[in-house]
């Protein structure tokens, strides 16, 4: 699935040629580094798949298009794994860093308003691993574990 999203992303996001981009991808599904994560750490792994089909569509945010897409896609990000979620964010200020110079500073703006929705969850879920809430569950069921209980055949014995 990654190998899948090296190449949409080489050909959407990068703008290669198709050829190019299934070079990328085949080089990225032999390489050691990427065979050890997919091996191991399976919700690192999802996050890099969707992380890798959000980022191709954020020149068509900017734009103006798919922005339901790329808000969906960008909180299942977050929701995946922590180091895509950072990696998402640190990319897409990076692009908006880079549109808030040029003439056309509303692009910067529908990026930054896409990402909200992940940036909340993103805030939340360190806010609440920080200061976790703690929470007890009452049930109906009694215990029995700290009362004495003594065998009725006890105290003839």
């Amino acid at each position: 699935m990654n190998a899948a999203g090296i190449y949409y992303y080489a050909v959407k996001g990068l703008g290669w040629k198709p050829k190019k981009s299934l070079l990328a991808s085949a080089l990225f599904s032999f390489s050691i580094a990427a065979l050890r994560i997919s091996w191991d750490q399976y919700r690192n792994i999802l996050g890099l798949a969707i992380l890798l089909f959000t980022l191709s569509i954020i020149p068509e945010v900017e734009k103006g298009k798919k922005i339901p897409h790329f808000m969906l896609l960008s909180t299942l990000t977050v929701f995946s794994h922590e180091l895509t979620a950072i990696t998402l964010i640190a990319i897409s200020a990076w692009t908006i860093l880079n549109n808030i110079r040029k003439p056309e500073k509303n692009r910067a703006l529908i990026l930054l308003a896409s990402l909200l929705p992940s940036l909340a969850t993103f805030s939340a879920n360190i806010f609440l691993t920080l200061y976790p809430i703690s929470y007890n569950i009452e049930t109906n069921i009694i215990d029995t574990s700290d009362m004495n209980y003594a065998h009725p055949l006890a105290s003839f014995l």
